[in-house]
């Protein structure tokens, strides 16, 4: 996202949360910036306080899409 026009931070950030709203009937309040790659300028963009992380379980590593059903 940091190499992002303020028009396209806020779309993703629009459409994600609007996603999120039809599946789990609930508005994200904060925001986990993709790879973790942020900067003040998508911060201030985003309007929401940026959350990471400390650790990461690999888990990915194992998993494909295949895995993920909806429904």
């Amino acid at each position: 996202m940091t190499q992002l026009t303020e028009d396209q931070v806020r779309e993703h950030i629009d459409q994600t949360n609007a996603l999120v709203a039809e599946i789990a009937s609930a508005v994200p309040g904060l925001f986990r910036p993709p790879y973790g790659a942020y900067d003040d300028y998508g911060v201030a963009t985003a309007h929401f306080p940026v959350i990471l992380w400390s650790l990461d379980p690999l888990d990915w590593r194992d998993r494909d899409l295949s895995s993920y059903r909806r429904g």
